[in-house]
């Protein structure tokens, strides 16, 4: 009778160290997942920042973007008929591929 119940503990205690276990790597691979998640919207965010977005430069930042939205405003034709500059257009492309490359990297 001894026996049969020290028996039983130890199942139940393997049992229970298993499940233990098995909670413990779902939380790890949670972990994980969020832990890329956050570094990928880490450097979206960093890419998508203004040069000068600093506090005390983030007014010239403001008064370029407020320039632009003028211009784009008063000369839609002149907007409109512009070809980018291929600098302009290759970083474009560039940051599209680091982007894709983080996505399908956290997928």
């Amino acid at each position: 009778m001894l026996f049969l119940r020290k028996y039983r503990l130890i199942i139940i205690k393997k049992k229970f160290i298993v499940e233990l276990s098995d909670t413990i790597d779902k939380v790890r691979e949670n972990t994980e997942f969020y832990w890329r998640y956050q570094r990928y919207s880490f450097v979206r965010e960093y890419f998508e920042r203004p040069p000068l977005a600093y506090p005390p430069l983030i007014i010239f930042s403001h008064i370029v973007l407020i320039v632009r939205a003028l211009h784009r405003k008063c000369c839609p034709t002149l907007c409109n008929n512009q070809v980018r500059d291929i600098n302009q257009t290759s970083r474009l492309q560039s940051l599209t591929r680091i982007f894709s490359k983080i996505d399908n990297f956290i997928s």
